[in-house]
């Protein structure tokens, strides 16, 4: 299924590069939005291409929020009930790795070596998606520096990542399944 759409930019050069599941493509001074990666080389310096940039990322980033969030995010109104549901977001990717991570454990309690693998690298997860998320907003006063979205921005990266490594503890469960 593609989804397009086309928006009329005066020209200019842009450089972004970005595989997503939707794409990007310039075709004679328009752009379509359509599924697959994009690389997208030309830039404008223009303010409105800027905000079309943003509303983009954010439409690309948006596909992978669960349909609680998306429908809570709809209903709110501030900043403030935004970060609620990106915070309910976390929780709930949070709650679905500790259960992964849970049935995980329980399959391979028989197997001591495997079991403390697992757990070393659980630990070192936590510690890699700490620092990774301190690495995306290092100053010291974040609230200051990135504003009243910051703890939105960071619950829904610290989500994203997070689901990344429940996939990844699925693929180790997976493996591990009788044949």
């Amino acid at each position: 299924m593609s989804t397009c759409v086309s928006l009329s930019l005066s020209a200019g050069s842009l450089c972004i590069v970005r595989k997503t599941q939707l794409a990007l493509h310039i075709c004679g001074g328009f752009f379509q939005l359509e599924s697959g990666s994009f690389v997208l080389s030309r830039f404008m310096a223009s303010s409105h291409v800027f905000c079309v940039l943003i509303f983009l990322t954010s439409c690309l980033s948006f596909s992978q929020e669960s349909p609680q969030y998306r429908t809570c995010n709809r209903k709110a109104a501030t900043q403030l009930e935004m970060n609620s549901c990106a915070n309910d977001e976390a929780k709930r990717v949070d709650d679905e790795l500790n259960r992964v991570y849970k049935l995980l454990l329980s399959k391979l309690a028989d197997d001591a070596a495997a079991t403390d693998k697992i757990k070393a690298a659980q630990r070192a997860w936590i510690a890699y998606r700490d620092a990774y998320i301190d690495a995306m907003y290092p100053a010291e006063d974040k609230r200051m520096e990135y504003g009243s979205i910051f703890p939105m921005e960071e619950a829904l990266l610290r989500a994203k990542l997070t689901r990344r490594q429940t996939d990844a503890l699925r693929d180790i469960l997976k493996e591990n399944e009788p044949q």
